[in-house]
């Protein structure tokens, strides 16, 4: 799983005099009411595709 920061946690996590305590401390679970989850275009599963339809939303077809 990769580590999620908040926006102010930034500048510590890649300050170089960041103690390993603190980059502890901000291992911790991402709020997930601060996620949002959404179907995106199948365009997404090949690295030669890098244009804004990879994360544009569509329909979900699990909701038909």
């Amino acid at each position: 799983m990769p580590v999620m920061l908040m926006s102010e946690d930034y500048d510590r996590w890649l300050g170089a005099t960041t103690s390993i305590d603190d980059l502890k401390a901000m291992l911790k679970p991402y709020d997930p009411a601060l996620m949002e989850a959404y179907a995106v275009n199948r365009a997404v599963n090949s690295v030669k595709n890098d244009t804004e339809e990879c994360i544009e939303p569509v329909a979900d077809p699990a909701s038909d």
